[in-house]
């Protein structure tokens, strides 16, 4: 089974359309999509069909500009709270301190950090990333998906060798229990296939507990997307 995740297109007829598409084959089990948080995002859903609505499961936002007013987002991230839904953050690098302030601000609203929350994958960036990010991990708010590495990888192609690190420091910060696998599919095939992006996440957390693979691969997600209660 799968979660479907907004294209990035800024389209509002994309999220009507991954409704639908949920809503006719079984294997979708959720959609995160795009509402403009800005906007009147109750009214928004107020014209979701109800039929579709089981199938929304959150919302994503790509917070990319480091002066952007988050300010005009704060109604919709308090809608968002209180309907039940998440919020995926596709974020760039440096915007760690952002990501605290807002999420901070929405404590009952859980949120994603996408795509290893912006980090490029270097030989020797992922201590400096480790100390960015602790401050975000210990609110009990966040979850990161484990998404989007192969195309971060900086040099090409991505080895074990350098994405164990950021892995490992994804494990300390927030355990299984808040990491959650992204295909990250199809832009991960701008890097390499998608069973490429599996086998290589597999190669380096094969001593994880059996509880701690199921976390990771379905279990988070799960119960992070609530897809178990539809």
């Amino acid at each position: 089974a799968c979660v479907l995740v907004e294209a990035g297109a800024n389209d509002a007829g994309e999220l009507p359309w991954l409704l639908q598409l949920a809503h006719d084959h079984a294997h979708i089990r959720g959609v995160v999509g795009y509402i403009d948080l800005s906007s009147d995002v109750g009214g928004v859903l107020a014209h979701v069909e109800q039929a579709q609505r089981p199938w929304l499961k959150g919302v994503r936002k790509g917070c990319l500009d480091p002066a952007e007013d988050w300010g005009s987002y704060a109604t919709g991230l308090h809608v968002l709270t209180r309907e039940g839904l998440t919020c995926d953050l596709l974020i760039g690098q440096g915007l760690l301190p952002k990501v605290y302030e807002i999420a901070s601000s929405h404590p009952d609203l859980t949120f994603i950090l996408d795509h290893f929350a912006g980090a490029r994958l270097t030989p020797d960036s992922a201590q400096h990333w480790k100390e960015a990010l602790a401050p975000v991990a210990a609110l009990p708010n966040t979850v990161m998906k484990v998404s989007g590495y192969l195309t971060a990888a900086d040099p090409q192609p991505l080895t074990p060798e350098i994405l164990w690190p950021y892995m490992e420091a994804n494990l300390e910060l927030f355990g299984t229990r808040r990491l959650m696998y992204g295909s990250d599919w199809p832009v991960c095939t701008r890097a390499g296939s998608l069973a490429e992006s599996v086998n290589l996440l597999k190669s380096i957390t094969g001593s994880l507990s059996p509880n701690e693979q199921a976390e990771l691969w379905s279990s988070t997600a799960i119960y992070t997307y609530q897809l178990a209660a539809q």
